[in-house]
């Protein structure tokens, strides 16, 4: 059996605002940005604590145990020693060095974003001028095809019953051949730019995995 093309689906002006979204939600490259900034963020966090006092506390216990060595019984009571050591770092070049390079390459990636949703918003715009134009070309292509097919049954109509002849029926037979390819070419370049709308939400990309 011949396959029977899918229905055509006219997408409304309202909702490319929200597929726009959706494609700054979904498309890979803005996904591997928010990694790039989460990576910077650590950086920023450890240079900012290289700046920072390290305290450190250190306890200690002692008891002599085990038997008496004399009637005197010359063991000591338990002793607990606690101290606090503040190591402040004086030469903080270095981490203060790196807190701006971080900070740096931050802003540098905060417009490199922006720059990357500008353009993923002109893509999906792009690519629903270029689907709607094939929807609406596709559209018209299939009417055609039933006035094309309609006046064909007419003509041999008429001929049957005398009021036309064999010439006029193969010219309107053929005009409706005609248009049926039209039609088909049109469908596959609507079905074309419905695959680039997709793309460029990116609904049809793998699941993303992280591994251990």
């Amino acid at each position: 059996m011949i396959p029977v093309f899918p229905e055509l689906k006219e997408i409304e002006p309202e909702r490319v605002e929200s597929d726009a979204r959706l494609a700054l939600e979904q498309r890979p490259e803005i996904y591997a940005l928010d990694l790039l900034r989460h990576q910077l963020d650590i950086d920023h966090s450890e240079a900012m604590n290289d700046t920072l006092p390290a305290v450190d506390l250190v306890m200690s216990a002692a008891q002599d145990v085990g038997y008496r060595t004399d009637p005197k019984n010359d063991k000591g009571p338990f002793q607990l020693d606690a101290m606090l050591y503040v190591d402040v770092p004086i030469e903080r070049r270095k981490a203060r060095g790196k807190i701006q390079s971080v900070s740096g390459k931050i802003s540098q990636l905060n417009a490199k974003r922006k720059l990357t949703e500008e353009k993923i918003i002109a893509e999906v715009e792009y690519a629903y001028a270029g689907l709607i134009g094939a929807y609406k070309q596709a559209y018209q292509a299939e009417q055609a095809v039933g006035y094309a097919e309609d006046l064909a049954r007419r003509e041999r109509r008429n001929f049957e019953e005398g009021l036309s002849d064999l010439l006029k029926v193969t010219l309107r037979e053929q005009y409706a051949v005609e248009s049926a390819e039209k039609a088909v070419d049109a469908k596959l370049l609507y079905f074309k730019e419905q695959a680039d709308y997709r793309a460029a939400l990116a609904e049809d990309q793998l699941p993303v995995t992280q591994s251990e």
